[in-house]
């Protein structure tokens, strides 16, 4: 469930700081002094990036990778307290008190397909810009958020190797939320702590969230011939459409943007009436229908939702 963690924590909360305790389990360790005469102290805590300011403590990094080495098995409220407790033990500060300014919430699916052919079926999410990173990962972007779909046995094979206790799934997909800024805005407009990650309710809410903004995105049809279902020219005409429709589907929502920046049409109403027109042509079951590979991957997240005990959801 949470992976990479930002965490800040203000210089007042620390209270008495001992530099030697603070400093013993950090590796790598560089004082720097920047041009205003400012002393900070930078080092890693196994994968964690701690740097020490007049101002505060800032830990960066994937809370997962720092207590079981690996990413690969989400960690229990229980083992998230421990991770927790551990960094605050290694550090010798009160990380429990401290802010949450990023939170990555992640699972990941054992599919019966490669990752990479489920990317097709996932088409654009609304104020997001959606991108294809070779054919191994697929996100969505704006300034406040990223989601990630990826090939978690490429990704992992580049770093490490499998810990022998896991069981290697030859077509592991990940799906990660990335709320990098802001989480006040996102949850009740109120300071996010590192101990909120211990209350199984704010766990649900994440969760919730993280599976929202799954339920949001358009998911695309696939096109099949079924000449047995075509009764009129315009249906034919329809599903040829349709085709270039599906082969050139990335370039739409710009090629939209690029009218409305060169204002072609007189009414703005005309831009998404031009995309409902799309959209509903690729909506003719004569033509398409919706892929196998969306139901199973709604199945995953949703299967998420029941182990959390989250019934109560809404796209």
């Amino acid at each position: 469930m949470i992976d990479t963690l930002h965490i800040w924590l203000p210089i007042e909360r620390v209270g008495k700081l001992d530099l030697d305790l603070f400093a013993k389990n950090l590796q790598g360790i560089e004082n720097i002094q920047t041009e205003f005469g400012e002393l900070k102290v930078r080092g890693k805590l196994k994968n964690l990036n701690v740097l020490l300011t007049s101002t505060g403590i800032s830990i960066k990094g994937s809370l997962p990778k720092f207590y079981q080495g690996n990413n690969l098995k989400e960690l229990s409220i229980r083992e998230i307290k421990s991770a927790i407790n551990k960094i605050e033990d290694d550090l010798s500060v009160p990380i429990s008190k401290a802010k949450l300014t990023r939170i990555d919430i992640g699972f990941n699916f054992s599919m019966k397909y490669e990752p990479k052919f489920y990317f097709d079926g996932l088409g654009e999410k609304s104020q997001m810009f959606r991108g294809l990173v070779n054919s191994t990962s697929l996100y969505y972007k704006n300034s406040l958020k990223t989601m990630n779909f990826y090939d978690k046995n490429k990704e992992f094979y580049k770093t490490t190797r499998f810990p022998e206790w896991f069981k290697i799934e030859k077509n592991l997909l990940r799906y990660e939320l990335r709320i990098k800024r802001k989480l006040g805005n996102v949850f009740e407009n109120r300071e996010v702590l590192v101990s909120d990650l211990f209350d199984e309710r704010f766990c649900k809410k994440i969760i919730t969230l993280w599976a929202k903004y799954y339920f949001q995105i358009k998911k695309n049809n696939l096109v099949e011939f079924k000449p047995e279902l075509i009764s009129a020219i315009k249906d034919y005409v329809d599903y040829l459409t349709f085709i270039g429709i599906f082969e050139i589907r990335e370039k739409i929502p710009r090629d939209i943007q690029l009218l409305k920046s060169i204002s072609a049409f007189h009414s703005i109403e005309y831009y998404s009436r031009l995309l409902a027109k799309i959209n509903l042509i690729g909506s003719n079951e004569k033509i398409s229908h919706e892929s196998e590979l969306n139901k199973e991957l709604d199945l995953k997240i949703k299967g998420i939702l029941r182990e959390w005990g989250i019934d109560k959801f809404q796209n």
